[in-house]
């Protein structure tokens, strides 16, 4: 049995070869001015030009055989099985063997890399943020998640520029706040070469929904994610679905409603609203709580991240002092002093791997929102939104309001994202996974486990 050392060694040469091969024919033979190009334009005569025609096609199908998807598959499936056992053999790491296919190995290749603190070369992809376009009517703010569970950037993807264009809106077929938006990326190659020069094409044409505090799509997954249900109590649950937790000298009519001042309203909509904490006694801490049981789900999916957020006021009852506070699960808690915060602002989970359910998941988990150490006023809180990332392309997306005056989208506003990075021959072994329809693998510009050369 060969040695993981060797093994890595044939996987080099394997990724070497489809590289090569790629190279040449991109770089020398289908590009602008190269070998088939020349030959085109050359092109006289009766014969030649339906002969040579011919000739072009078979040698360009050939070559784009030699790289595609089942070609790349092909080759790096026995590099995989070669894997399977060592992994097998390991008494304390790797999956056994209950391998049923190639995708098996290739998760189970992924866990054993990062358990052994290895990498591949990464490609070297600079994500961008999508920018509004100055003519938008609407100013929802499209977020970005690139990296996964470990904080391991999500390689495998097409690095192209993208649109994102709202085609729904309250007028055209869906309700205001939960607008429709379809993600366009750049036109792909018509077969397997020059993949570095074009985009994903009609793969990437995806639907994505505004996320809101409402029910239905693009709906939060949190019950009264708007605060709208109230029923004033002595008890701990006047908001339905949220289990309140007071401190020192708090009481339950420190927690109210506000039906004046909201942050904004929401699809379905039976009451404009907010929560309203005062802070009557100098240092009490006021939480509220929503378990998975009271959710609209039963339960959390390990392999989606989850974005989680609220809109918060202190300038309206002048909140003084202390901070709000926002926490998933066990582990991912954001804070900010309420100081001196004008308007409404927005408290939100960061977009790195504590959006996993591998990082924020608990005993029994739950979402928190409070604020502690105030001395006088009130706070309100509106729009907390608990939703799945969208994913798109090997990357995800999300489509949210954060402004202090938000204004919904209309049709044909457009948003813009232009990664840049990722070119064949950068993070060979990395591409020629995400190429085979396989992944990606931990990666880092100083891996363990080189490109070849």
């Amino acid at each position: 049995m060969p040695t993981e050392a060797e093994i890595q060694t044939q996987w080099k040469n394997l990724a070497n070869v489809l590289e090569k091969t790629r190279a040449y024919a991109d770089d020398n033979l289908v590009n602008a001015g190269g070998y088939i190009d020349v030959l085109v334009q050359s092109f006289e005569g009766e014969y030649i030009p339906i002969e040579g025609a011919a000739f072009v096609t078979r040698v360009r199908a050939l070559l784009s055989s030699a790289v595609d998807q089942s070609q790349a598959l092909a080759i790096l499936e026995p590099m995989l099985y070669e894997y399977s056992a060592i992994l097998a053999v390991s008494s304390t790491l790797g999956y056994g063997s209950g391998y049923r296919s190639a995708g098996d190995v290739f998760v189970a290749l992924y866990q054993w890399l990062h358990d052994n603190t290895e990498s591949v070369e990464t490609r070297a992809i600079t994500y961008t943020t999508p920018s509004a376009s100055g003519s938008n009517t609407g100013n929802a703010d499209i977020a970005r998640l690139t990296v996964d569970r470990f904080g391991y950037n999500l390689e495998a993807c097409t690095v192209e520029k993208k649109m994102v264009k709202c085609i729904a809106d309250q007028n055209s077929g869906t309700q205001k706040w939960a607008e429709s938006f379809e993600v366009i990326g750049e036109s792909a190659s018509f077969d397997g070469l020059r993949r570095g020069v074009t985009g994903s094409g009609e793969a990437s044409r995806t639907l994505i929904r505004a996320k809101h505090a409402g029910s239905g799509a693009g709906g939060s997954l949190l019950n009264n994610s708007s605060f709208s249900d109230f029923t004033a109590d002595s008890g701990g649950e006047q908001f339905t679905g949220w289990v309140e937790t007071l401190s020192g000298a708090a009481v339950y009519t420190d927690i109210t409603q506000d039906t004046t001042n909201y942050y904004r309203t929401h699809p379905n909509a039976s009451t404009n609203a907010s929560m309203k904490i005062s802070m009557d006694n100098a240092g009490d801490e006021i939480t509220l709580k929503q378990s998975v049981n009271n959710m609209r789900i039963s339960r959390l999916d390990p392999d989606t991240p989850y974005f989680l957020r609220v809109a918060w006021n202190r300038s309206i009852g002048s909140g003084t002092a202390g901070n709000v506070t926002l926490k998933l699960g066990g582990n991912t808690e954001v804070t900010t002093a309420v100081a001196a915060q004008s308007g409404w602002q927005e408290l939100i989970i960061p977009f790195d791997k504590t959006c996993w359910l591998e990082e924020f998941g608990e005993d029994s988990f739950d979402i928190e929102i409070g604020w502690d150490g105030g001395t006088a006023g009130y706070i309100l809180f509106d729009d907390a939104i608990f939703c799945q990332w969208d994913r798109i392309d090997g990357t995800y997306w999300l489509v949210h309001q954060n402004s202090q005056v938000p204004a919904a989208n209309l049709v044909e506003d457009e948003y813009y994202a232009v990664d840049s990075g990722g070119a064949p021959g950068t993070g060979i072994l990395q591409y020629w996974c995400w190429i085979a329809g396989l992944g990606y693998l931990p990666s880092d510009a100083s891996p363990t486990i080189t490109d070849p050369t």
